[in-house]
């Protein structure tokens, strides 16, 4: 009876799959790999032969590692391999680098950006459908301006959905989105 073959790399699928354009193959293989990546050979993982140049999967590493870098340890393995990147003997490493980048600067700019809506008054001439006065400044669901000036419907609405807000909701009740 004949042995079984050695198991083969999740990568090696992966890189064989791609180039002969099995896509549900691709897929599987980027699962397997996602589901075998941890925090103690992320960095092995994202700077090898194998993965350089391939972004799905240098992703898939930098989606793991770049919320540790806070980890000294994690940190200084890093700074190893670009150290080694700059030096010479691992260039073929660039676009991973330029990956990890990539990914850290979209992460900086999600938590930039505060998570709701906002409102507007539903009138295009008040001062208050183009500066979107914050949830936490309005004293009621209406335009206290276009009140003022006894307007026929003074509603805010959601800047996400664009519905008219007639109750003091705390989250739009179409979108469900918190008002910020």
């Amino acid at each position: 009876m004949a042995a079984a073959p050695p198991p083969c790399s999740p990568k090696s699928i992966y890189v064989l799959a791609n180039l002969l354009g099995i896509q549900p193959l691709c897929s599987v293989a980027l699962a397997d790999i996602k589901s075998k990546v941890s925090l103690g050979n992320v960095v092995n993982e994202i700077f090898s032969p194998v993965t350089a140049g391939r972004e799905e999967i240098t992703e898939v590493g930098w989606d793991l590692l770049i919320p540790n870098l806070k980890d000294s340890e994690t940190f200084a393995r890093v700074k190893e391999n670009v150290g080694l990147m700059s030096s010479g003997p691992s260039s073929r490493c660039v676009g991973t680098l330029k990956v990890g980048l990539k990914k850290s600067f979209e992460l900086k700019k999600q938590k930039r950006q505060p998570s709701g809506v906002k409102l507007r008054c539903s009138y295009l001439d008040c001062s208050q459908y183009h500066t979107y006065p914050s949830y936490s400044s309005l004293r009621s669901y209406y335009c206290q301006l276009c009140m003022a000036r006894n307007r026929w419907s003074p509603y805010l609405r959601c800047t996400g959905c664009t519905h008219v807000r007639d109750g003091n909701y705390t989250s739009c009740q179409r979108c469900g989105k918190k008002l910020i």
